[in-house]
């Protein structure tokens, strides 16, 4: 009694669920059926009480209650054989027609039904199949199991049929499992057949051995535990191939790690929104590996896309393997990193994929660069920078190869600075943003521990090579002017990076409480 209850009970969850399904699809001709095999399945649990209770005969006809509850099940097998017939042809224009046809047997079987109960006599009505005291010679008691078998055989196979015919229309998993599914559903007719064989035998006056009659029940068991285990097994392959992809994206969220934090430490903004919604089901979400994979990929690829026109100053070629592509990328961050702007706004393609099968490719590119990555967190990286003349030199030669660019309001152009170093008093070049605000020029720096910045302090003048007037006298400016200028240059850049003492995007008050330390030089026409 309890097994029947929790089984009702599941039925009936399925079933929410369905119907739950039907609301966003109400078109779904297959959704409908199979909502239907499960309502009168779950119908059948709650008539069979009735048709057990003693007190039923005062409220019904004797037998009613027992043909009510055959009726449910034949009903229930045959929207189960619509279901699959729909499935198996979804677009079939006369697959309606043939649904139409199937009602005619199962209206004659519960016609026939109902003539067998009302041919029994009405003391004998309460019979059980499973009991061996039932007289199966008894034409009224003999016909209303007959058909009731047969019918029951007939949507079996029909069924496991068009079960057969879909899983060869469909993919692995499903195929797999309807397949298993077709297989209960074939060895639940053995069981019917086996039954009608007993019928027959036992009206004609034969004897067949109680064992064939115990075997039936135990082969409908099994083909039902088959059928259920068909259903379940798509279900559960996907949960399997599932947790299996979990693992893959947690374990790739942790190999990117560092290519991510070197990343993220020269274009901050471009993290995305990390606040969830509810921090305890953050916590507990079998969703949140997926998530935290996903949003540090697309970081990744945001950051790779921002920094490929440095990557071009510094000659990175998408064609070459990228394990000869590393030194590249950490000039790259590292000139990113001191807030340098490039001297191309062209981008490069970056650990692209040969052949885009999916997304997953993209991501493997990705993992591979990881791989040869080694981030810039060293001691020796974080003292002085070793590749620093490498890089100047690169983007000098660079900016003395192109045509210079105009000087535009609210914008910068990059030029060569020349300035006399402070203690040997040789001329030392360096690659710069000129800055144009109000029209007049700038120079800025995030702090004043540079050399070139230390050494124009010192100087006081400065070179600009290919300006129409190539010496300036550099005057250090502080306050709201400074913070003008830098906000200026800083929106002209497209962001803001580490370097500087202020977060990202600040506002103009934000950035003049941090003038002393920074460095801004007004460049004022000078002869000399």
């Amino acid at each position: 009694m309890i097994l029947e209850g929790l089984v009702a009970a599941a039925l009936s969850l399925a079933l929410l669920w369905c119907l739950h399904r039907l609301w966003r699809t109400p078109r779904d001709r297959a959704l409908w059926m199979v909502s239907a095999c499960l309502a009168f399945m779950a119908l059948n649990y709650p008539l069979g009480w009735l048709a057990n209770a003693a007190a039923a005969d005062s409220v019904v006809q004797h037998g009613v209650p027992k043909l009510l509850q055959n009726a449910v099940i034949m009903f229930g097998y045959f929207f189960l054989m619509l279901f699959f017939l729909f499935s198996a042809a979804p677009a079939d224009k006369n697959v309606g027609r043939r649904a139409w046809r199937e009602v005619v047997p199962l209206a004659v079987v519960v016609i026939a039904q109902i003539v067998s109960m009302a041919a029994t006599p009405e003391q004998l009505r309460d019979h059980r199949f499973s009991s061996s005291s039932t007289d199966l010679q008894i034409p009224g008691i003999a016909g209303f199991y007959f058909v009731g078998a047969a019918y029951l055989v007939y949507a079996l196979v029909q069924a496991a049929r068009f079960a057969l015919r879909y899983a060869a229309e469909s993919g692995r998993r499903v195929r797999v499992g309807l397949r298993i599914a077709a297989a209960g559903l074939g060895i639940r007719a053995v069981s019917g057949s086996l039954r009608v064989l007993l019928i027959v035998v036992s009206w004609s006056g034969g004897g067949l051995p109680d064992a064939l009659r115990d075997a039936t029940g135990k082969l409908a068991a099994v083909g039902g535990g088959v059928f259920v285990l068909g259903v379940l097994c798509p279900a559960v392959l996907l949960r399997l191939a599932t947790v299996r992809v979990w693992w893959r994206h947690r374990r790739a969220y942790r190999q990117l790690r560092p290519l991510w934090e070197a990343l993220n430490a020269v274009y901050p903004k471009d993290a995305l929104d990390r606040r969830p919604r509810s921090l305890w089901r953050e916590r507990v979400s079998p969703r949140r590996v997926r998530r935290h994979y996903w949003r540090r990929v697309i970081e990744i690829r945001d950051g790779l896309v921002q920094l490929s026109p440095h990557l071009a100053d510094f000659g990175y070629d998408s064609s070459r393997p990228t394990d000869q592509q590393v030194t590249a990328i950490r000039h790259a961050l590292r000139h990113r990193h001191d807030g340098l702007p490039a001297t191309t706004t062209s981008a490069v393609l970056v650990a692209a994929p040969a052949h885009v099968d999916n997304v997953e490719t993209d991501v493997v590119e990705l993992l591979a660069l990881n791989q040869h990555f080694v981030p810039d967190g060293s001691a020796a990286a974080r003292g002085p920078d070793l590749g620093l003349r490498q890089r100047n030199a690169l983007m000098i030669s660079k900016i003395r190869a192109q045509k210079p660019a105009a000087y535009v309001e609210r914008r910068y152009a990059l030029r060569v600075l020349a300035v006399r170093g402070r203690n040997t008093g040789e001329i030392r070049t360096v690659p710069i943003a000129v800055t144009q605000l109000d029209g007049r020029r700038y120079v800025c720096s995030p702090h004043r521990r540079r050399d070139w910045v230390r050494n124009l302090l010192a100087a006081g003048q400065v070179a600009i090579e290919r300006d129409e007037h190539p010496v300036y006298r550099a005057v250090l400016v502080e306050g709201h002017e400074a913070a003008r200028v830098i906000h200026t240059y800083l929106n002209a850049l497209g962001t803001s990076s580490m370097a500087w003492p202020f977060t990202p995007g600040a506002a103009v008050s934000e950035i003049r409480a941090h003038t002393s330390t920074t460095a801004v030089f007004r460049l004022e026409s000078h002869q000399g």
